[in-house]
């Protein structure tokens, strides 16, 4: 985009046609579904039936959780940078073929090394389809209403966080653990078309300009409002103290949500109960994302830091929630 001419024309739909939150908040709630629930909670109702057929202790198998965040920790970066090189669609059609292909080997895990290989896979697809390329494309799209759009489009890791364990255990039941995974396997296929005919990366580049993107008419890109460089983010007392709550705030929920389809069966519930536990704990989480974006974007805040200088996805990667939220 560096010395590419913008027009910002009023070439958008305003309200809620503005092909922002349709073409693209709700594409990325859809990805962000299907990747978040089927690596998190989606494949925590499995536990009991990998313990039994693999005959380990608890910690072992639960160790693979830990695999996959540092998995998809370590890509995070790697994900950003061939976003900026090749392209958001790009990433995330290699995001969601990677969850398909991880999700289809556990139908033939047989050991723990098994596991751990699926759980690499998993954490690679949250590096090309998670968190950080969902940001990424929804903040493009907006500088108005960006703490509503973001709000609304993490709201789909609670949604089929609630959802997801209750239909995968359905199925288990039907179908047995390992024909489950076989058929589960094939719902992120069902987001390519979504993401290749619907996704666009840029709204310059389709002839609209980001929501709120008015407010750049004195000469201000505003793709420069989205926060900090990367190197001014160390240097920020907000990027540390947003980073410690999330570190904080992250490790106590995914403690919870890793281990708590166990923990319901250690007391006495069924797996179809114990899935069912899921619902009210990511259901508050929804409610919570979208009240947060909402007030994200009407509550005092500072002011941008503006400076004419680009800052790669791969940078992005570790501060988007300081560039969001701040």
């Amino acid at each position: 985009m560096s010395g590419r001419r913008v027009d910002f024309g009023p070439v958008n739909r305003t309200g809620w046609q503005f092909y922002g939150w349709w073409g693209i908040v709700l594409p990325a709630f859809l990805v962000i579904w299907v990747t978040n629930a089927l690596t998190l909670a989606g494949l925590n109702v499995f536990d009991a039936k990998l313990l039994a057929e693999l005959g380990v202790e608890r910690g072992p198998l639960k160790f693979g959780d830990t695999i996959q965040l540092l998995v998809s920790g370590a890509l995070a970066p790697v994900g950003g940078w061939l976003a900026d090189r090749y392209g958001v669609r790009p990433v995330m059609v290699a995001g969601v073929l990677l969850l398909s292909g991880g999700l289809y080997g556990y139908s033939f895990v047989d050991s723990l090394a098994d596991v751990y290989l699926m759980r690499v896979l998993t954490g690679a697809a949250l590096a090309g389809a998670g968190l950080v390329i969902c940001v990424t494309i929804v903040s493009r799209w907006f500088v108005a209403k960006r703490g509503l759009a973001l709000g609304l489009m993490l709201s789909g890791i609670s949604l089929g966080n609630a959802l997801i364990p209750q239909v995968n255990t359905a199925l288990i039941a039907e179908h047995g653990w390992r024909d489950a995974f076989t058929i589960i396997c094939l719902i992120p296929l069902l987001l390519l078309p979504v993401i290749l005919f619907v996704i666009k990366e840029w709204p310059e580049r389709v002839g609209m300009q980001a929501y709120g993107a008015e407010a750049a008419r004195d000469g201000v890109d505003p793709k420069l409002l989205a926060g900090y460089e990367f190197g001014d983010a160390l240097r920020s007392a907000n990027f540390w103290l947003i980073g410690t709550a999330a570190f904080c705030t992250f490790y106590s929920i995914l403690g919870l949500a890793n281990n708590l389809f166990l923990h319901m069966s250690d007391l006495g519930f069924g797996p179809a109960d114990a899935a069912k536990a899921y619902f009210p704990l990511f259901v508050m989480g929804l409610i919570g994302k979208i009240a947060a974006g909402a007030a994200a974007d009407v509550l005092p805040r500072k002011a941008a830091r503006s400076r004419p200088a680009r800052r790669p996805t791969c940078c992005r990667a570790r501060r988007c929630s300081a560039g969001a939220w701040h």
